[in-house]
């Protein structure tokens, strides 16, 4: 009966451990389960199987507040900065990118901290919060780390921002002729006229504080110093703003 008795305190105190740290985010079912039957390394499908993170389907608080920082060198004069659950083993967190909650690159290629760029924010189960929300944390500890002091920031949506809002009412006619052909071509070509045109209507789509990104850095103090129109980039990203990145100071 004792035994017994102990049981159901040990059930019921950790119910209520699992209450305090919030209510869920079952990382098994949203991501980590279909994981579980690929992922070849015994030693990795444990962990995986056994991961289970708690925090209510709309307030993650607890589960970013306890979150912890990973910093990996890639090699390829890049950092990348990870924010994971409390207690995940680092080499877990390095192998299995899906059970990142947050990742930040840094850009080390050049010899100083005033040239290095933090970029690639992500956050990588969109239900945690925006970039500014989830984070928040890498930004800072890169800071404090001194590693950049500059950030270059996607401007994903902006082409659509354009056209929906009729962006191009404010432009003259040639000004309209020249700025047409790159939203049907996601091509920003080469004319210094096109650029600067489509470098204000990035600075106005900053302005406006839609860029997930640039708000991010926006809110760890960051301003913005100009647009990149002449960075190659994917098609892809192409077809969303035109390939042209906002360049942040921290200082």
């Amino acid at each position: 009966m004792r035994l017994q008795h102990r049981r159901k305190n040990s059930t019921k105190e950790a119910e209520e451990s699992i209450g305090r740290t919030s209510a869920v985010i079952d990382w098994v079912s949203i991501m980590i389960r279909p994981l579980c039957n690929s992922v070849a390394r015994p030693r990795v499908r444990t962990a995986l199987a056994r991961r289970s993170f708690f925090a209510s389907s709309t307030d993650h608080s607890e589960l970013l507040r306890s979150a912890e920082i990973h910093k990996f060198d890639d090699e390829r004069d890049t950092l990348q900065y990870v924010l994971a659950a409390q207690g995940m083993d680092r080499a877990t967190v390095k192998s299995v990118k899906q059970l990142h909650l947050a990742r930040i690159f840094v850009d080390t290629a050049s010899s100083t901290s005033d040239d290095a760029m933090m970029m690639g924010a992500k956050v990588v189960n969109k239900t945690l919060g925006t970039h500014a929300e989830v984070c928040g944390r890498l930004v800072e500890a890169i800071l404090e780390e001194g590693t950049a002091s500059k950030a270059r920031s996607t401007l994903h949506g902006l082409a659509d921002w354009i056209e929906t809002n009729d962006r191009l009412s404010g432009l003259s006619d040639d000004e309209k002729a020249l700025i047409e052909p790159v939203l049907s071509s996601s091509s920003i070509g080469e004319s210094e006229e096109v650029k600067a045109i489509w470098k204000q209507l990035a600075m106005d789509y900053v302005a406006t504080g839609l860029g997930e990104e640039v708000a991010l850095y926006q809110a760890k103090g960051a301003t913005l110093l100009s647009i990149d129109c002449d960075s190659p980039d994917s098609s892809e990203y192409a077809s969303t703003c035109g390939g042209a990145m906002a360049i942040l100071d921290f200082e």
